[in-house]
């Protein structure tokens, strides 16, 4: 009986042991796969699969919480910029009454897109907390770049009326799939619901799993990342946007220097490799690097780099019409169409959403907030460079650059993947490296 007991308490112990990574699993999976299940998995609620992410993560949240050490590693990388924070997360609440408002429930759709997946960095780097589990993150995070990569050329492949093409939708018909207008070919959704979903990944997955490739220990494991960020760098056209390819390429460029990529023998064959690999996608695909030149030449290229700018506050601030104390927090949440159909405030660009739904003030508070975690992210970059891991060190950095391009307030999709890649990041502070 005793003998029964001890196994039975092994085997007990095993399966807590790999309940960390599996919820990770779980997590990339919720974020880079629901558009599967909205397409194809028609008796699921939509709005499951939209929130699943955020019921994995606050799943992580209850079971493993954060680490007090590591809470202060994050703290003291984003001093002094804690107390900004604060008063704009309490901003955005106070604007969730906003007389204005349309309704109680998008108002908090709305607070939790801005502040909820800040959560996940502390949650991810406590349950990242070994050497295996960290292997095992690299591998998830491989695993899903090749799968989306390869869907991505599927679609690519067939004709934009192809069911593989379909976009969803909440309403349960089809959308009318975008298309390069001089090629002909779909801009892909791949695994993701619409097309932005897959623009958001080829900007910051690539360039994550490279680095996560070039830090990795085993030969298995860095083989498998360095095939997942050849392959998502390589469908990186097929989205029929300008963004991805650009600012994408400049992130694996932040990792390829920071990680001395070059410095080796071993690092100069495996770049080789990658541009081999990057050349024969383009060869497979020619229609997809000439439907992104073709975008290049249109009318509206000044207008999307003169959009860039918006970077900077004041000559955001000047660009829109807005309310001055704003309309309210969520205002600009794609559920409002579903509320008032004919409102005529609508803005495209995160930017303008910000400030309309928090006015001058509010967006201030959030833009300065959000050049705090820039500066944690090149301090821990710092850290690590320090301690040898140059290959994380360029993920901090390359995430610091894309603090500023994406949707962290309003697309749901870049800020999970952007959080999560800085939870790997602040993880990487807890996990012992191998002697060498």
């Amino acid at each position: 009986m005793a003998v029964l007991s001890h196994a039975a308490e092994s085997e007990q112990a095993e399966a807590r042991s790999y309940a960390r990574p599996l919820w990770f699993v779980a997590l990339v999976v919720a974020i880079c796969f629901e558009g599967l299940g909205r397409k194809f998995l028609r008796s699921i609620p939509n709005t499951l699969f939209y929130f699943l992410k955020d019921i994995v993560l606050l799943a992580g949240i209850l079971k493993w919480g954060f680490s007090r050490d590591l809470a202060e590693v994050a703290r003291k990388a984003y001093a002094p910029f804690g107390i900004v924070l604060i008063l704009a997360m309490i901003w955005t609440w106070l604007e969730v009454f906003n007389p204005g408002h349309f309704g109680l429930d998008l108002a908090l759709l709305g607070f939790r897109a801005y502040w909820f997946w800040w959560l996940a960095p502390f949650v991810i780097a406590n349950v990242i907390s070994s050497r295996r589990d960290r292997a095992i993150a690299s591998a998830t995070m491989a695993v899903a770049a090749v799968l989306v990569a390869a869907y991505a050329a599927a679609q690519f492949a067939s004709p934009p009326s192809a069911p593989i093409n379909a976009y969803a939708d909440t309403q349960d018909r089809a959308m009318d799939v975008a298309v390069v207008a001089t090629t002909g070919r779909a801009r892909v959704s791949a695994t993701f619901s619409y097309i932005s979903g897959f623009a958001d990944f080829v900007i910051i997955v690539p360039s994550l799993v490279l680095a996560l490739g070039l830090g990795a220990e085993g030969p298995v494991t860095k083989l498998l990342a360095l095939a997942g960020a050849a392959a998502s760098a390589a469908v990186m056209p097929m989205t029929g946007s300008r963004s991805p390819v650009v600012i994408g390429g400049v992130a694996l460029l932040i990792v390829a220097v920071s990680a001395d990529f070059l410095k080796t023998r071993a690092g100069r064959r495996m770049a080789f490799a990658a541009v081999l690999v990057f050349l024969a996608g383009a060869f497979a695909a020619p229609d997809a690097v000439q439907g992104v030149q073709d975008r290049f030449q249109s009318h509206d290229t000044g207008k999307r780099v003169s959009t860039e700018l918006e970077i900077l506050p004041f000559y955001a601030m000047n660009q829109y019409e807005y309310p001055a104390l704003g309309q309210g927090t969520g205002m600009q949440q794609n559920m409002r169409m579903a509320l008032q159909p004919g409102w005529r405030w609508e803005v495209e660009s995160e930017t303008g959403r910000i400030l309309f739904e928090l006015g001058s003030i509010g967006y201030l508070l959030h833009w300065i907030a959000r050049l705090g975690l820039l500066v944690a992210l090149v301090r821990l970059g710092r850290e690590l460079k320090l301690r040898g891991d140059g290959a994380t060190a360029g993920a901090a950095f390359a995430l610091a650059f894309l603090a500023f391009h994406g949707g962290l307030a309003i697309d749901h999709v870049y800020q999970s993947l952007f959080f999560t890649g800085c939870g790997l990041v602040l993880g990487a502070l807890n996990v012992p490296r191998a002697q060498t």
